[in-house]
């Protein structure tokens, strides 16, 4: 669809006004075109009529400058517009231009009435629009077509695309009658849903601009399913009314006569001139456009200013709004300021093209120069004998570097490879995307050090000292670093290894890998493989990929230019498999001694030998190393701090790191001198604070208070500083950091009946671990109920003997209800074989771990617990009754209990019987839980602490107040050992703890700890429970006898 031709109409007394054309060559019909070029060809193969002789006169002028001729007219025209720098939006417009050049001045206008006019065709267009002039009425009754683009002014001709079957067969009818008009109306902006189904329908008036043209059907031509039709705007035309909705919209419109002249002459002239100078400025960008614009006005000056106005409006493609508003124009006025303001924009659109073209062009010119000069510099250097060309230049540096690897003994498969790939890159063009793929793989084989080794420190005093220097405490690392160092001096050289560091965060594991190659003067790299989940961070990529590059182990020997650094690899407990592969698959490897001497990149493809590297890698949790990598390593588990050395490291390193980070550095004038974290602060800090096992959030909190000092500081003056005191103290430290993060790690003062403190070990380091149990009814034993009964009332036989009939009923239905249980569980079971159900089957699985495994008693369990914890507590719980079972052949206990029973019961109370008691865990359901259930809680290390919490509540009796304890314990009653036992003991001191019980095969860690973490801590050690139950005073009876 484009703007296709204006007719310039004249009163009939006057000559006549030649026709603006412009044309879509593929929306135009064929017989206009054969018209159309057969007249062109013809009149330049005779070299006569119009365009011969202007392709004459322009062959004329190519040969005064010596140009090359063009071959045809429209190549002539091309070479003409391209050499006048037109925009690619002037360029389309100029071609549809010039395929109309011999029609101009032959299309005649005889004006009928006011806009109505009749064609009288030239020879070129005859065949087409003969017969075709129409009367356009005062009022018609017409089809409505929408366009979605632009309005459609009246003498200019616009194609338009139909697909609407209806529509298409009513313009077949129309342009068959006698009066082929319709109308043609600016569709509103609407959403593409409201235009998706059919944009050729007028669905409602209101769509439409109510101003449109009457249009003159010209031609109807069907393309597939669809139809082009061509119009041609004779008169502007308003709606009335709506006769059909569509499809085909029908409507009444009627004809809007001319307004009248209400402009003097002299306005009238200003605007005409004002028009006439913006289309010569638009003209000057486009050659053919002033060529037409020349012969419209030579044919004569139109003598009514309102066509030229729609005229100048027509060549604008700018602002569909202001187009129907000069349509819509009813005065002089309005419609010569409308055009104005659509010149103005349409030359503001050419001056952009323009400003951009000549920007891209300056850019093009560029660029061709320096390629030119380039080029010429090649050739003269070539001819001088000077710099030689780059790529033979890179090729002659390359080869250097050959025979430097030769004569150091690199080996062959990696000369051979850099040599193949040199032969290769000879024959290929510097300019291609595969030269800088050759060169880049030979720049990455030539610059590692294959035989560069760097010299090791093999000095133990310096060793130790840099060490200690660094880091306060991990005597293990520290330790295997100086037997390291000794073996290599004994040896001549250090060999490679791998070690592991495994323990909690911010214990100083990756800072330590730093020291150690600073003790060992060896080169550091560092590369985490944390989350990673992509095989080709380690092993690198396959050369057939875009981008390819080595791994982290090539880059680390690139780095380092030496073949033994100190490689830290972090992390190593957090690798992920993907679809990519398995990143711990490839660490096997270049960790394993025995392979490292020949580890292949994919991407460098050459064995590369790391047996000289020293490997350090570092985990926090050891259970998610994949086991062939720790078969690989040797692991040094480096333990959490203690308090003694938190206060140490505090004072000694990070105190002095914190006063750096924050500008108040002891001795800096600006420094007060009596600002320090006293003593009791730091210890305070410690103990409420910072209970991890690291000093990572040991130091955030110090570098805090220094940082609210220096705060405090800067809004004081000199004079206030100097008299200010910046000592800070424990009773400070609440203003500094907020209030305390831990508060008591004892939950009972005096820890009663059905309770017991456990040690468990987490990631921050130790902690106390309560274990709570309770029978859901009153224990035989509890006086309590005595507090109850208050009133002084007593008990009648009659309730009594009640109370025991209960009692052995209550006995007699937990047998049926057990007897009932198994019955459920054995059909739930049967049913289960039959339905083959896996989520059923492990519903019950689950349900049978919180069962009690023998008796009619039921176990709960709360507080978030792991698989293994839940068997733990099983496991305890029938070890804890088979001990009743033992225990209640003591008379001597039993005779105990009941006389605490007696001394502290009601008046109206009975004495609960035998069975009553040592039965408790048969007879009555438990509830065990663990308190902060938000927390979750795994492990078996409990055994021991919930064996004894269910003998406490079966005996209603406390253990030994200020006990703690623990152990694994089996179905037999062995005490196992447990790891973690350092932090478990600083987890018990720092409670308040003075006497423990833990397994007897952790004697052995016991002897590792410090003496000042042993001082004044009782420690029992237990191979079986009964050494447990000994020590926890539930019933001394019974090991007196």
């Amino acid at each position: 669809m484009s703007l296709c031709r204006f007719a310039g109409v004249t009163r009939k007394s006057s000559s006549l006004l030649v026709n603006r054309a412009m044309t879509n060559a593929l929306m135009t019909t064929t017989v206009l075109k054969r018209n159309f070029w057969s007249r062109w060809r013809r009149d330049d193969d005779k070299g006569s009529g119009k365009n011969g002789a202007k392709k004459k006169e322009m062959d004329k002028k190519a040969d005064a400058k010596g140009d090359k001729k063009p071959e045809n007219a429209e190549k002539a025209q091309t070479s003409m517009f391209n050499a006048a720098g037109a925009t690619e939006d002037a360029l389309h417009r100029s071609s549809v231009i010039r395929k109309d050049l011999d029609i101009l001045g032959k299309v005649l206008a005889e004006e009928e009435g006011d806009e109505g006019f009749t064609l009288k065709p030239g020879p070129a267009i005859k065949t087409i629009f003969a017969s075709r002039a129409a009367k356009v009425p005062d009022e018609m009754v017409i089809p409505a077509i929408p366009l979605p683009v632009r309005p459609l002014l009246p003498g200019f001709i616009q194609t338009l695309t139909i697909s609407d079957r209806a529509t298409i067969q009513k313009l077949r009818e129309t342009e068959s009658s006698s009066s082929p008009i319709v109308g043609v109306f600016l569709r509103k902006k609407l959403s593409s849903n409201d235009l998706a189904d059919n944009p050729d329908v007028i669905r409602n008036l209101s769509e439409i601009c109510s101003v449109g043209t009457c249009a003159e059907l010209q031609d109807v031509r069907l393309i597939g399913s669809n139809a082009s039709i061509v119009l041609l705007g004779r008169s502007r035309i308003q709606i009335k009314e709506c006769v059909q909705m569509g499809p085909p919209t029908i409507i009444k419109a009627f004809r809007i006569p001319p307004p009248k002249n209400d402009l003097d002459d002299i306005t009238m002239n200003a605007f005409s001139n004002e028009i006439f100078s913006y289309t010569q400025l638009i003209a000057s960008s486009n050659p053919i456009i002033n060529e037409y614009l020349t012969m419209f006005m030579q044919r004569r000056e139109p003598d009514n200013p309102l066509y030229f106005a729609d005229f100048a409006g027509g060549l604008t493609l700018e602002n569909r709004e202001l187009q129907q508003k000069l349509l819509e124009s009813q005065s002089y006025t309005e419609r010569f300021e409308t055009a104005v303001k659509l010149f103005n924009k349409e030359l503001m659109t050419i001056r952009i093209q323009q400003e951009l073209k000549k920007k891209v062009e300056s850019n093009t010119k560029e660029t061709e120069r320096k390629y030119v000069l380039k080029e010429q510099m090649k050739v003269i250097q070539q001819q001088l004998g000077g710099d030689k060309d780059p790529k033979q230049a890179y090729i002659e540096k390359v080869n250097k570097k050959v025979e430097e690897m030769k004569k150091t003994k690199v080996s062959e498969a990696a000369v051979t490879a850099v040599e193949e790939e040199l032969q290769r890159l000879s024959y290929t063009d510097i300019q291609s995307a595969e030269f800088s793929i050759i060169r880049n793989y030979i720049d990455w084989v030539t610059c590692l050090p294959w035989n560069k080794q760097g010299t090791d420190q093999m000095n133990l005093a310096y060793a130790e000292k840099v060490l200690n220097e660094d880091h306060y405490g991990l005597k293990d690392v520290k330790d295997r670093i100086l037997e390291f160092i000794a073996v290599g001096k004994l040896q001549g050289h250090i060999p490679g290894k791998v070690l592991c560091f495994v323990g909690p965060p911010g214990t100083g594991k990756t800072s330590i890998a730093k020291s150690i190659a600073r003790a060992l003067g060896r080169e550091y790299y560092q590369f985490s493989v944390g989350g990673a989940n992509d095989v080709s961070q380690i092993k690198g990529h396959r050369r057939t990929y875009v981008g390819s590059m080595p791994g982290k182990l090539i880059h680390c020997l690139k780095t380092t230019k030496v073949n033994n650094p100190l490689i830290l690899i972090d992390e190593v407990d957090k690798i992920s498999a993907s679809h990519q592969g398995d990143p711990a698959s490839a660490l096997l490897e270049v960790l394993d001694p025995n392979q490292n001497t020949a580890f292949v990149d994919n991407y460098i493809d050459v064995p590369v030998d790391f047996s000289k590297a020293l490997f350090v890698c570092t985990a926090n949790d050891i259970s998610t190393v994949p086991q062939p990598l720790l078969d690989r390593m040797e692991v040094i588990r480096v333990s959490g701090y203690d308090y003694k050395e938190k206060l140490e490291i505090s004072r000694n390193y990070l105190d002095k790191k914190a006063r750096k980070a924050t500008g108040l550095e002891a001795g800096k004038p600006t420094t007060p001198t009596n600002l320090k974290i006293e003593d009791d602060a730091l210890e305070s800090l410690i103990r409420w604070y910072c209970r991890e096992a690291g000093v990572r959030n040991l130091e955030k909190y110090i570098e805090k208070i220094y940082r609210k000092v220096a705060m405090k500081m800067a809004k004081m003056t000199a004079e206030e500083i100097a008299a200010a005191d910046f000592s800070i103290h424990e009773k400070d430290l609440e203003g500094y950091i907020g209030k305390r993060i831990f508060l008591s790690d004892r939950l009972y003062d005096r820890t009663p009946a059905g309770v017991v403190m456990g040690l468990a070990w987490t990631s921050m380091g130790g902690a106390t671990l309560y274990i709570e149990c309770q029978t859901v009814k009153p224990h035989p034993l509890d006086t309590s109920i005595a507090q109850i009964v208050s009133d002084g009332s007593e008990v009648s036989e009659e309730e009594d003997v009640g109370a025991e009939k209960d009692m052995k009923e209550e006995k007699d239905v937990g047998v049926e209800k057990d007897v009932t249980v198994q019955q459920d569980v054995k059909e739930e079971e049967e049913g289960k074989e039959e339905k083959k159900d896996e989520k059923d089957e492990k519903e019950k699985e689950e349900k049978e771990k919180e069962k009690v495994p023998v008796g009619v008693g039921h176990l709960t369990m709360t507080g978030q617990l792991g698989d293994v914890m839940k068997e733990s507590i099983q496991v305890a719980y029938v070890n804890a009754r088979h001990w009743m079972q033992k225990l209640s052949y003591s008379d001597a206990l039993y005779t105990s209990l009941l006389a605490s029973y007696n001394a502290h019961k009601a008046a109206s109370m009975t004495v609960p019987a035998r069975d009553a008691i040592f039965n408790i865990l048969e007879t009555s359901d438990i509830h065990m839980h663990l308190p902060e259930g938000a927390t979750p809680k795994d492990g078996p290390s409990a055994g021991c602490a919930i064996t004894t919490c269910l003998l406490s509540t079966a005996l209603n009796r406390p253990i030994k107040q200020g006990l703690a304890m623990t152990g694994e314990i089996s179905l037999n009653g062995k005490v196992l050992p447990v790891g973690g036992i350092k932090e478990k003991v600083m987890a018990a001191r720092r409670a308040g703890i003075n006497e423990i019980i833990l397994p007897a095969e952790n004697v052995r860690d016991v002897n590792e700890l410090p003496e000042y973490v042993k001082e004044n801590l009782t420690i029992h050690y237990a191979k079986s429970y009964e050494n447990v139950l000994k020590h926890t005073g539930l019933c001394p009876e019974v090991f007196k006898e």
